[in-house]
């Protein structure tokens, strides 16, 4: 295996040594796009943009063709190495919905770009959660227990909304206290993890009126 290959997601292939899980070796920023229609919550897209370094890795690896991006035919091996293997860390998504711990669905749709010397995922994780009259929320927190990876919401549109008429909902970013996921205490090594998350926050319910008209907010 490459070098950057090791260096990337090694937690998740086990090929690093338990040192390495003491500070993280990637850094993400991420944006969450929800999408409802008129009946509720049909899920999200999320978007991660990789640091500088790390983003290069990934194209050296995968840019078959050495064009500087990610073609529709390199796509496959990509998402085959450095995407399916996040199934066992629930892909650095946690959910709950109404306060209960929901598990991650597969995302589909994922893609890969190459753009402004950052490499940029996107995929959408799909979520049936029927709207009423009473609020409902869903709360995501996107992070690397192992904290080799550094995920943090973009410092400015985080969130945005896609939903008709029939829906009203709220979003914010708020804390999420890491001492409700009892880690194990020997997880990490020199160097503790963040002690507070952030999350999204999404409460919604159904609205009385008639009309469907369909509101886009792009991430």
């Amino acid at each position: 295996m490459m070098p950057a290959a090791r260096l990337l997601f090694a937690a998740l292939l086990a090929s690093a040594p338990a040192p390495a899980y003491a500070h993280p070796h990637i850094w993400i920023t991420c944006r969450l796009a929800f999408r409802f229609d008129a009946s509720g919550l049909e899920g999200f897209t999320e978007v991660w943009r990789f640091d500088e370094t790390t983003s290069e890795q990934i194209l050296q690896m995968f840019d078959a063709n050495g064009n500087g991006r990610i073609d529709r035919a390199e796509l496959p091996a990509l998402k085959a190495g450095y995407f399916d293997g996040l199934k066992d860390y629930s892909y650095f998504t946690s959910i709950r919905v109404d306060g209960l711990g929901l598990p991650t669905p597969t995302p589909t749709a994922f893609e890969a770009d190459y753009r402004d010397s950052r490499m940029v995922y996107r995929f959408f994780v799909p979520l049936a959660l029927p709207a009423g009259q009473r609020a409902r929320e869903v709360t995501v927190t996107v992070w690397d227990p192992t904290y080799f990876t550094d995920i943090d919401f973009e410092p400015t549109a985080a969130i945005a909304i896609e939903k008709s008429s029939a829906i009203e909902c709220r979003a914010s970013i708020e804390s999420d206290p890491l001492d409700r996921y009892r880690l194990p205490p020997d997880l990490y090594v020199s160097q503790p993890p963040p002690v507070m998350l952030k999350m999204a926050v999404v409460r919604f319910t159904t609205v009385t009126r008639s009309g469907l008209k369909r509101r886009t907010r792009r991430v």
